[in-house]
């Protein structure tokens, strides 16, 4: 019976942390586990693609090619930060169920203090347990996906940083009609930006 009533309280106090994750916050973290490998290998593939024609087609910029590598570029980019924002969700959900099972240890701790009952100390001590591996777990995941959120947002600014070339590439090396192309993103961004 002791260690069904542990369950027990063990169960409550987890449910107490778990509750605090939204629907939209574990959606979140399953679109980052389910999208990341998969936009991480395109935003790869996406900086090779731009190396290569920035590299290779150094005298001979076609306008029509150019501009097209630079809208693909735009929609990887922006399903890229889509899929960031969705890992940065996983984080903030995660700190936050670290924090409020670090509470709970808390209170459980200042209860032991107070509590004369053995048993109930028993109950209490294995409840922290529990919660320390928690704390634990929740620790390791908060380095993973740190470690994953800085890996996916550097290899986002590098692909943003070889699209913003390959716009300049557009109005250096393709004439009038590529410096009308690179005013007209300019002035979008900016009215983007002004928004």
């Amino acid at each position: 019976m002791f260690w069904w009533v542990a369950g027990a309280a063990v169960g409550v106090a987890v449910k107490l942390i778990y509750d605090i994750v939204s629907e939209e916050e574990r959606d979140a973290r399953q679109r980052w586990e389910k999208k990341r490998d998969e936009v991480q290998c395109t935003v790869v593939k996406r900086r090779r693609r731009l190396s290569n024609h920035l590299q290779r087609a150094q005298d001979r910029w076609d306008f029509h090619n150019l501009v097209e590598e630079h809208f693909s570029s735009m929609m990887v980019a922006n399903a890229a930060w889509k899929t960031l924002q969705n890992a940065r969700s996983s984080l903030r959900t995660v700190a936050r169920l670290r924090t409020r099972t670090w509470v709970q240890v808390s209170k459980l701790q200042k209860k032991i203090n107070m509590e004369r009952d053995w048993h109930r100390r028993g109950e209490l001590i294995e409840e922290i347990k529990v919660l320390r591996q928690m704390l634990a777990d929740f620790n390791a995941e908060l380095g993973t996906l740190q470690s994953q959120e800085q890996g996916f947002y550097h290899e986002l600014c590098q692909l943003n940083e070889q699209t913003r070339l390959l716009k300049e590439a557009v109005r250096d090396r393709c004439g009038s009609r590529g410096r009308s192309w690179y005013k007209e993103r300019e002035a979008r961004k900016n009215r983007h930006h002004g928004d």
